[in-house]
């Protein structure tokens, strides 16, 4: 279980997480939806307004593909070897779905 141990941050990235007017992007809308329901502080979260998964234009773009993963799918769009930091996965997520994403719309 994750538990933030100051309550009033719990209760703002909650409030964040669930609005759906909040735009969010994401690597595994999946693997989040799952972890979120179950594991967060006990009492999950039902995480909404994500509008773009990088992971599921990746799988669009090259299914033949067997590793969809963040790593992965940012060494062979950028030649990028992410180093494992939080900011620098949430950086290359929001580029790659940048980039994705216009492939996906530019091939129909």
């Amino acid at each position: 279980m994750i538990a933030l141990e100051d309550r009033a941050l719990a209760d703002r990235v909650r409030i964040l997480l669930e609005d759906a007017a909040v735009p969010k992007t994401i690597h595994d809308l999946k693997l989040a939806l799952h972890f979120f329901a179950e594991h967060f502080s006990g009492a999950g979260i039902a995480l909404a307004g994500v509008k773009h998964d990088s992971m599921l234009y990746s799988y669009l773009l090259d299914p033949t593909y067997s590793s969809h993963s963040l790593s992965e799918v940012a060494l062979r769009r950028f030649n990028l070897k992410l180093s494992g930091n939080l900011a620098e996965a949430a950086d290359v997520t929001g580029r790659l779905a940048g980039a994705l994403r216009k492939e996906v719309d530019d091939q129909d």
